[in-house]
C-alpha cells in the first residue's frame, strides 16, 4: 500500500495488510502528514510579542524593549557612552540612570 507514496513532507510510509501508516518528520501531522504543526499553539512569545509559525519552529515579532527568542530580554538602554566621567550606567525600566 506505500506504493502510491502517500505520505508528505518526507513522511516514511509504514506497509501493513491492506493498510499502512505514515510516520511525520519533525514539524508535521495528520494521516498524511499533510498538515505543519503550529508551533505557536502554545503562545511562546513573552511580553507582547507576536509569534509567525515556521514548519518546526516559530519566530518572535518583539515589541519595542525586548529579545530573544521568546521576546524574554530586555534591550539595554545603556551603551559605552551612555554616562560621562566613567559613570556607571544602569535600567530602571524603560529609562537609564547613571551612577558617578
Amino acid at each position: 500500500d506505500c506504493e502510491s507514496n502517500p505520505c508528505k513532507n518526507g513522511g516514511t510510509c509504514i506497509d501493513g495488510i491492506n493498510s499502512y501508516k505514515c510516520i511525520c518528520s519533525d514539524g508535521w501531522e495528520g494521516t498524511f502528514c499533510e498538515a505543519n504543526i503550529n508551533d505557536c499553539s502554545k503562545s511562546p512569545c513573552h511580553n507582547g510579542g507576536t509569534c509567525r509559525d515556521l514548519v518546526n519552529d516559530f519566530f518572535c515579532e518583539c515589541k519595542n524593549g525586548w529579545k530573544g527568542k521568546t521576546c524574554h530580554s530586555r534591550d539595554s538602554q545603556c551603551d559605552e557612552a551612555t554616562c560621562n566621567n566613567g559613570g556607571t550606567c544602569y535600567d530602571e525600566g524603560d529609562v537609564f540612570k547613571c551612577m558617578c
